[in-house]
């Protein structure tokens, strides 16, 4: 990806790599037959008031997540928002286990750690295909994740895409999960586990940096004004790889490193803090 490597390692990689790393105009008679397809598209795009799937057994994973990186928002006041690694686990970490519905869904286990996240901190986003691999996941798995992945990284060479556009492949992409049969319990919930996690995490991200950071009620971590459009983009792919390394020590671990890596990339690329 010649634009991430030559933009993103230089607001991404490099920091990564040292913690160890958003007229009204007369109409004719024929503009006004394409008018109501337009609108279609403007309330479709309007109506995505909620990144959750009902369709998706495991969207709890991105429900949990959201509420902790928003715990840690909240508390950056009072909380710790620089880039140590040790520091954004620890302060995650203890935000998570206060989540009420963190203990409702998940058995107390082993949460994000430095060493669980390493992969992610080496090779993001230089190497997703490393990340995953990492993961310690079945290769058909590892293959749907790359692809999975892929789709966004791709998508930041492009034009400026929105949620709803994010959501709307996300959604598809889940779809043709579950009606598929040649997945194992695991397998399935690896993958969903996953795509639930990318599916809130950008949701929260892009409102986050298109709208609290554009100066509706500012929320610490948004700056959007100052960060490129795709930032958004960047921090879902980060905790989609955090959730995949953590997904190896089990449902905890996948949770936790999801959060711990959502709250790091936010850090990383803040202004502030480059």
């Amino acid at each position: 990806y010649n634009k991430i490597s030559k933009i993103m390692r230089k607001s991404l990689s490099l920091l990564f790599v040292a913690l160890i790393s958003v007229a009204i105009v007369s109409c004719s008679k024929e503009q006004l037959v394409e008018q109501p397809e337009v609108n279609a598209t403007v309330q479709l795009r309007a109506a995505i008031e909620s990144p959750a799937n009902a369709n998706n057994p495991y969207d709890y994973y991105g429900l949990v997540h959201n509420q902790a990186v928003e715990a840690y928002i909240a508390a950056n006041a009072i909380e710790y928002n620089g880039t140590d690694l040790e520091k954004v686990i620890e302060t995650s970490n203890a935000l998570l286990l206060n989540s009420t519905d963190f203990h409702e869904y998940f058995q107390v286990g082993t949460l994000a750690t430095s060493s669980m996240l390493a992969p992610l901190v080496d090779k993001f986003p230089d190497n997703m295909e490393a990340v995953i691999t990492a993961g310690g996941a079945s290769d058909p798995v590892q293959a749907k994740l790359t692809e999975f992945t892929n789709y966004f990284l791709d998508a930041m060479e492009g034009d400026e895409i929105v949620y709803a556009d994010a959501y709307e492949y996300i959604i598809d992409f889940e779809s043709s999960i579950l009606s598929a049969k040649i997945w194992s319990s695991e397998d399935r919930e690896r993958l969903l586990s996953a795509t639930s996690i990318g599916r809130y995490s950008l949701y929260f991200w892009y409102h986050q940096e298109k709208t609290v950071g554009k100066g509706k009620g500012k929320v610490k971590g948004g700056n959007a004004e100052k960060r490129p459009w795709w930032n958004w983009l960047v921090i879902g792919v980060a905790d989609v790889g955090g959730g995949i390394v953590g997904a190896g020590s089990g449902p905890a671990g996948a949770i936790g490193a999801g959060a711990a890596a959502s709250n790091l990339a936010n850090n990383l690329t803040k202004p502030d803090n480059k």
